[in-house]
């Protein structure tokens, strides 16, 4: 069985540039920040971390990370759902992985875990605050990349929009700068009657790949 090797590179204009990024990292710089910062490939832009559960991508593609494991009943999907309908996300724009090990993944103090069929109601209070939270700070990042008060702004389908001039940027060109926020302590959350996604039909997120039995095709499915 072949062994697997992931590569990460930054892209700058002059060898002596590479040389002094090269003594900055060996001596303790980390090296996902000199990518976002310095590097001048596409790829070096990419990701808005913002948290434990939501990552999103130069491209706007979101990518949920959910507690739990999928086994077969949709909680991957269900999870997505719950935090992008806070978010005011793309859900054309949402994928969903499993997060690994870690203590803010736990259903409780004692265990991380799947199963009891609590996926749901054990997680829809955290997943939404998180959804919610996470949308404040990307329109006060818009906002600010905007000039603009960010009283003036709101977020619809992954994009900051100020509502007096129309001018919006998308959540890809704000995630970076929000990742920088502060979470904010008490964000606002929907009324049941503003729900898009919560109480609707929608496609699972995984269908296409229980279909093809190949995570690894990125052919759409159709």
């Amino acid at each position: 069985m072949s062994n697997k090797i992931k590569c990460s590179h930054i892209l700058v204009d002059k060898q002596s540039e590479a040389l002094q990024l090269y003594e900055e990292i060996k001596n303790g710089k980390k090296f996902g920040s000199v990518a976002r910062d310095i590097s001048k490939c596409p790829s070096g832009k990419k990701d808005g971390d913002l948290g434990l559960f939501v990552q999103i991508k130069y491209n706007d593609q979101i990518q949920i990370i959910s507690p739990n494991s999928e086994l077969g009943q949709g909680i991957h999907t269900a999870h997505a759902m719950i935090i992008c309908e806070e978010m005011e996300a793309d859900w054309t724009k949402v994928s969903v992985s499993t997060g690994s090990f870690h203590p803010e993944y736990k259903k409780n103090m004692f265990v991380q875990s799947t199963g009891g069929t609590n996926g749901v109601s054990a997680w829809k209070e955290k997943l939404s605050n998180i959804g919610a939270g996470i949308k404040e700070m990307l329109i006060e990042a818009g906002a600010e990349q905007m000039d603009v008060p960010k009283k003036e702004c709101k977020a619809l389908n992954s994009f900051v929009i100020h509502k007096p001039s129309k001018n919006s940027l998308s959540y890809g060109l704000i995630a970076k700068n929000a990742s920088k926020l502060s979470f904010p302590s008490s964000p606002k959350l929907k009324g049941r009657s503003e729900y898009k996604l919560i109480g609707k039909s929608i496609p699972r997120l995984d269908i296409c790949l229980l279909y093809t039995s190949d995570a690894a095709d990125d052919t759409p499915c159709v």
